[in-house]
């Protein structure tokens, strides 16, 4: 069993920036939108199950200049086990 983060976007654009700035603090892959996530752009942004507390705090930091428009993103926590996978979708935290 394996458990991971994906920002999910509803446009190409923010995905990106959301790359650029997150990249400038902790590593971030570009991945494909799972087919059980149905609205977005078809980019998101994995986030390691080990990196998840430093994403929050990055979030939270109003230093970090991470440019992340929750209204274009969504957050989900992925539980993937024997080529299935389960997305729940979590609360974003306030930013900045």
């Amino acid at each position: 069993m394996e458990t991971y983060y994906l920002l999910v976007f509803d446009s190409t654009h923010a995905a990106m920036q959301a790359q650029k700035d997150l990249n400038n603090w902790m590593k971030v892959i570009v991945v494909p939108t799972l087919r059980e996530i149905t609205a977005s752009c078809g980019i998101s942004l994995r986030v390691a199950k080990e990196d998840y507390e430093t994403f929050l705090s990055i979030l939270r930091d109003q230093k970090k200049a991470v440019r992340l428009d929750t209204k274009l993103c969504r957050l989900y926590q992925i539980i993937s086990q024997d080529r299935t996978n389960q997305a729940r979708q979590i609360p974003l935290p306030a930013i900045g």
